[in-house]
């Protein structure tokens, strides 16, 4: 399954980046965080068989579907607050960087409707620092992730991609429309509005 998948998700002219995420994309749009399975929900199987797992599901199908793209990874443990939480550590360019895939993928209540193509990279390609702030990570000399280049894409949800230009509403900042340029990693405000 996991060769099935990756051979709809990558391309032999992909990035190691847009693979990457192309492997967040597809965990997030294909999976409901959900304790509540016929398999184990800790088992990538559940995800690939009923579309619903918890974090060690989200991460141990990451995990595989890197490895498939020959993109170097890690399986990390660690808490969120005092429950035990799992995702992956990445490689690109000679960088080691954090993915949550689970906490890319929120979870709404009913009354938001249907959600299910809702896309977030708050917790895509950051750092030790950043993740720090809400995970701890467990003590297994995982390799240092200190590298902030990809910090612009913490605040993206929902982008519209046009070549290098990720464009995404601010809800933060009355909903204007910021920009980030994928070559320059740079988070500029532009008012299309106006």
């Amino acid at each position: 399954e996991v060769k099935r998948i990756a051979s709809e998700i990558f391309t032999t002219t992909m990035s190691d980046f847009d693979k990457i995420k192309a492997v967040n994309d597809y965990i997030v749009l294909n999976t409901t965080y959900s304790k509540n399975t016929t398999a184990s929900p800790h088992a990538a199987y559940a995800i690939l068989k009923e579309g619903q797992g918890v974090c060690q599901a989200y991460a141990l199908l990451a995990y595989r579907l890197l490895k498939e793209a020959k993109i170097e990874a890690y399986y990390v443990t660690g808490e969120v607050g005092v429950e035990g939480h799992a995702w992956n550590l990445v490689k690109l360019d000679n960088e080691w960087y954090h993915l949550d895939t689970t906490w890319n993928d929120p979870v709404f209540n009913a009354s938001a409707g249907d959600m299910s193509d809702f896309l977030r990279y708050k917790y895509f390609l950051i750092s030790d620092t950043t993740i720090k702030n809400d995970h701890k990570i467990d003590d297994k000399n995982y390799p240092v992730a200190s590298s902030e280049k990809y910090a612009p894409l913490s605040s993206v949800e929902n982008p519209v991609i046009i070549d290098s230009q990720w464009y995404f509403p601010n809800k933060n900042d009355d909903i204007r429309l910021y920009t980030v340029d994928l070559n320059k990693m740079q988070t500029l405000w532009e008012n299309k509005l106006e």
